[in-house]
């Protein structure tokens, strides 16, 4: 694997946000944080996968 793409991967993963149950507030609004927070999880992992494929193709 290509180092700087590495790098770009482990960087990516580092922008992912804790999704352990926030310590305030009502049991409402701490479920609610944290769909929101797998949420986002979710479109950056899918940012990182789509801007791998794309390094892909264009060295190809």
């Amino acid at each position: 694997m290509n180092q700087d793409l590495h790098y770009g991967t482990l960087k990516s993963q580092n922008m992912l946000i804790n999704v352990s149950k926030p310590r305030h507030g009502t049991d409402g609004e701490k479920k609610e944080v944290q769909e929101k927070h797998g949420y986002y999880n979710k479109k950056i992992l899918k940012i990182t996968s789509d801007l791998r494929n794309a390094v892909q193709l264009i060295r190809q």
